[in-house]
């Protein structure tokens, strides 16, 4: 979206009426400001951890925890960057968190810090940043006029939650962020090593698993019902998605296209509807297509790690490639479990990607076929730019069936 000052084109939406995807950037640094302060604070206490003198993390006699930290300390670090708005790019996320990761195991051999450069904590640094990169590009905004206009009411409610601490929606929302962050750090170095200690036997794994599992889901449990209290709370003023300016007084036309009368933007009533909800077949269908993609990447990545090991344990790359092979054998086991977390999440921000275009797709082509059960809508008749589903009685908004739908993930 853009300001009023640097308009884009206009997209085509609901019955060929021109909405203008403005986002005045005021919004955005006021959401922005209490992200910066997390990063700025939580960057330097990773600074301070990384270089304390002669830190040791752990318990004498267990497998220090510092890789799985690694991924896990930078991952966030990337993450909070991302949610600054320094940084609108997810290429330049990675570069510059990359940068940074190595910077800051380089420095952390100078002699005076009594600590060591190694390769090994660099590449779990630079898998976390890799993890949150593509996270940041799986969640960008997606889809033609009719979904962007709802990720961009979803953004802009977000953001106010976070954007002050002063309410109690914000205070729990962040207080139950906190929590997370600084409840996982401490698993991680408490009680992973005892997890890696035990392999192969599992119930440590399971037991911490499960802890983990509990944990983020509590958070996304708090999440949701602040995240349903403010999502109504908006749909009975209509909320802009651009400025946040309460639109209830203003009028809509005949297509359905009501404009802000603070920032001039223009958006269909449907995205004050409540979300529709779709049934398990549904979402089964937008679900399998990246399911599939997740699992062809990840198999693709250890098939090529494996046959690249057989190779090289064979002879047929010569020494270099023997020696590799003894070298792959010889890394840590914390180590390999990280780079296989960070596989694994890379695999799942694809998943989340596809399943979201796909999703963005059925919502922007509401006019033609029902989101919830499929059924051909061309012919139902509409009034006010909405129309109800004969089958199910959905409401859908009321889109021409040649309407372009970009799926560009730029805004």
């Amino acid at each position: 979206m853009t300001t009023p000052r640097n308009r884009a084109p206009a997209e085509q939406s609901p019955r060929g009426a021109a909405v203008e995807p403005a986002a005045p950037d005021d919004v955005t640094h006021r959401h922005a400001f209490w992200w910066r302060v997390a990063f700025v604070l939580y960057a330097l206490s990773l600074t301070t951890m990384t270089h304390w003198p002669a830190l040791d993390i752990g318990r004498p006699g267990e497998p220090p925890p510092d890789k799985f930290v690694h991924m896990y300390a930078f991952a966030l670090l990337a993450g909070f960057l991302w949610m600054t708005r320094w940084i609108r790019s997810p290429g330049w996320l990675l570069v510059t968190g990359l940068t940074w990761a190595a910077m800051d195991e380089w420095t952390q051999s100078l002699p005076v810090l009594r600590r060591t450069f190694t390769w090994t904590d660099l590449a779990a640094s630079m898998g976390g940043v890799a993890v949150a990169a593509a996270w940041a590009a799986a969640l960008r905004p997606i889809g033609g006029p009719l979904n962007r206009a709802r990720l961009r009411l979803n953004a802009l409610l977000a953001g106010d939650v976070f954007s002050t601490i002063s309410t109690r929606r914000s205070f729990i929302a962040w207080a139950a962020l906190t929590a997370t962050v600084v409840l996982t750090m401490y698993g991680l170095v408490r009680h992973w090593p005892q997890v890696v200690a035990a392999l192969p036997y599992p119930v440590p794994a399971i037991i911490y698993g499960a802890a983990q599992a509990l944990l983020l889901g509590g958070l996304m449990w708090v999440w949701m019902v602040i995240w349903r209290e403010v999502s109504k709370e908006a749909r009975a003023s209509r909320r802009c998605p651009a400025c946040g300016y309460p639109c209830s007084a203003s009028e809509q036309d005949s297509r359905g296209v009501v404009v802000c009368p603070r920032c001039a933007a223009s958006m269909h009533v449907i995205v004050w509807q409540p979300p529709p909800s779709m049934d398990a077949a549904a979402i089964r269908r937008l679900v399998l297509r990246p399911l599939f993609n997740g699992v062809i990447l990840v198999l693709a990545i250890y098939g090529g790690v494996a046959l690249a090991y057989l190779l090289a344990r064979s002879g047929f790359l010569g020494a270099a490639g023997r020696s590799a092979a003894t070298f792959f054998t010889r890394l840590p086991r914390d180590f390999t479990m990280t780079m296989d977390a960070v596989i694994l999440l890379g695999a799942a921000a694809l998943v989340a990607h596809g399943y979201r275009v796909r999703l963005a797709r059925r919502f922007d082509q509401q006019g033609v076929t029902c989101i919830t059960c499929g059924h051909d809508l061309r012919a139902t008749p509409t009034q006010g730019g909405l129309g109800a589903c004969g089958e199910c009685g959905t409401v859908f908004a009321a889109v021409e069936s040649n309407a372009p739908h970009s799926h560009s993930t730029t805004e």
